[in-house]
Parts: C-alpha cells; sequence; structure tokens
C-alpha cells in the first residue's frame, strides 16, 4: 500500500488505490497508526485481533508515483497558485497549494475519478527540469 498522505488527528491515511486517468488518482481513507516517516511512503498493513500495525515501512518519492501513472498526468506549468495544463487533449485550469511553480506534471488525489476538481488541496507532483 501507498500512503500519499496522513491526518494526525484523525489518525487516517489516504492510500492509492492504482487506478488513475485524466490527470487524477483514486486514494481511499485507511484507519491507520501514527506511521514512523511522513507520507509519502510505502508499508504493509498487518489487522489482528489487537488492532492494526504498519511494517516494512520505507519512505518514496512523490515523482515516482507520477512516473508510474505518466501517461495519466497533468502537463503543464503552476504559477501564481494556478496550474494551467493539459490532460485527455483538453486544456485545464486548476488551483492548487502554495509551494508548487514550473513546468511539471501532477496528479490530483481524489476519492473517485469523475470530473476533474477546480481546486485541488493535495498535488502529488513530477518537477521537470528544463534547460
Amino acid at each position: 500500500m501507498i500512503v500519499v498522505d496522513y491526518d494526525w488527528a484523525a489518525g487516517l491515511g489516504l492510500a492509492l488505490t492504482g487506478r488513475s486517468a485524466c490527470g487524477q488518482i483514486e486514494v481511499r481513507p485507511v484507519e491507520m497508526p501514527r506511521p514512523p516517516v511522513a507520507p509519502p511512503f510505502r508499508a504493509k498493513l498487518l489487522r489482528g485481533p489487537w488492532g492494526v500495525a504498519l511494517i516494512d515501512v520505507r519512505r518514496i518519492d512523490e515523482s515516482s508515483i507520477v512516473v508510474k501513472h505518466w501517461e495519466d498526468a497533468i502537463e503543464g506549468e503552476a504559477e501564481g497558485n494556478i496550474l494551467r495544463g493539459v490532460v485527455c487533449d483538453k486544456p485545464i485550469e486548476v488551483e492548487v497549494p502554495d509551494g508548487y511553480e514550473g513546468a511539471l506534471r501532477a496528479l490530483i488525489p481524489v476519492a473517485r475519478i469523475g470530473k476533474l476538481p477546480k481546486r485541488a488541496y493535495r498535488l502529488i507532483a513530477y518537477r521537470l527540469a528544463l534547460p
């Protein structure tokens, strides 16, 4: 299981389901104990009669997630909290969180793949190094 985000207050992680399409990647909430590393990370979830445990926890890079789903990623440029780009042969404009600038390929985590949201609260990005 790959966890891309974790809510410390609720004890829930957002785990990838593996499905992606048109700039979106599907996630589901999973109840888990506090992880020893910050997301994103790969782990195995062990359920037992006394609760849940994370085993074999390894930190991974966000860019590896985007590379795996390269053909479904948004190709564009982020400037001033707006990501303008192309996905599924359509131009898009999405409001993104601070910290994303320049050319990038990105996926937006969603509960169900469908219409692209106008605002992304979390972005899984691969920053392109252009000369």
